[in-house]
C-alpha cells in the first residue's frame, strides 16, 4: 500500500508543478493574453455591431416615428363629463370609430364625473355619437360629432 500511495503522490506533485511550469511557459501566455483581447476585440465588434444594427434602427424609428405619429392623431378620444350617479354607467353609441346606433359601447369611469372612450378604428373624417345611461336612456339633444384623432370633451345633459 505505501507504494500505491507514493507514485500517486509524486506524480500529483509532479503534474502540479508540471501544470505550473507550463502555465508559467504558457505566461508567454500571449495566447491567452491574445484570447482575451480576442475577446475584447470581439466585444468590441459586437459592441460596433451592436452600433451598426443600431443605425440601421434609427432609420426605421424615422419610420416607425410617422408610424407613431400617424397612430397618434388616428386616436379619437371622447370624453363625457357627468355625474351619473352610484351604481350607474356611461354608454356611447353611434357611427365611425367602431361603433353601433344598436348596442352601446361601456366607457371608462375614470374619476367621479368623467367617462373616456378610446378608438384607434377611427382613421379619418368625423365620428357621430351620442351618449345613454346604462344604455338604455339617451342624453338631450342631436347627435354630437367628434374628429377623428382628436380629443373631444363633452357636457352631456340627460
Amino acid at each position: 500500500m505505501p507504494k500505491k500511495n507514493e507514485p500517486t503522490a509524486t506524480p500529483v506533485t509532479q503534474d502540479s508543478k508540471k501544470p505550473a511550469k507550463a502555465e508559467k511557459p504558457a505566461a508567454p501566455s500571449a495566447p491567452k493574453a491574445a484570447a482575451k483581447p480576442a475577446e475584447a476585440k470581439p466585444a468590441k465588434t459586437t459592441a460596433k455591431a451592436a452600433e451598426k444594427p443600431a443605425a440601421a434602427p434609427k432609420t426605421e424609428k424615422k419610420p416607425a416615428s410617422s408610424a407613431k405619429k400617424s397612430a397618434k392623431p388616428s386616436v379619437t378620444v371622447v370624453v363625457a363629463k357627468y355625474d351619473v350617479g352610484h351604481g350607474n354607467s356611461l354608454f356611447i353609441r353611434g357611427e365611425g370609430g367602431g361603433l353601433s346606433w344598436e348596442k352601446g359601447a361601456l366607457m371608462e369611469n375614470a374619476g367621479n364625473d368623467v367617462w373616456v372612450w378610446t378608438t384607434d378604428a377611427a382613421l379619418k373624417g368625423n365620428v357621430s355619437f351620442k351618449f345613454l345611461l346604462n344604455d338604455e336612456g339617451w342624453c338631450a339633444g342631436e347627435n354630437m360629432t367628434a374628429k377623428a384623432g382628436e380629443t373631444t370633451t363633452l357636457y352631456p345633459a340627460f
